[in-house]
């Protein structure tokens, strides 16, 4: 007993059958996944380049402000608050 038995005589298991090689399930999840993925970076580019496009006006506002105040101040005129 706890002997290794070799049989060299018989053949190597065969390979599975290409139908269990392949399943649809996984073929259908994976393409879930990959679209879901693709539509999370959709989702991120976009907030991304409308918090870009919101700091870019606030950024304009501040500028506009001081500009408006410079302008006044060349005028001679009060400063708006």
């Amino acid at each position: 007993m706890g002997e290794i038995v070799r049989f060299r005589h018989r053949a190597p298991p065969a390979p599975a059958p290409a139908l269990y090689d392949h399943d649809p399930e996984d073929e259908m999840l994976a393409e879930a996944y990959g679209a879901a993925f693709a539509a999370a970076e959709r989702y991120e580019r976009e907030r991304r380049k409308e918090r870009e496009l919101h700091a870019r006006v606030e950024a304009l506002t501040r500028e506009n402000a001081r500009l408006k105040a410079e302008l006044a101040k060349r005028r001679g005129a009060k400063p708006r608050s």
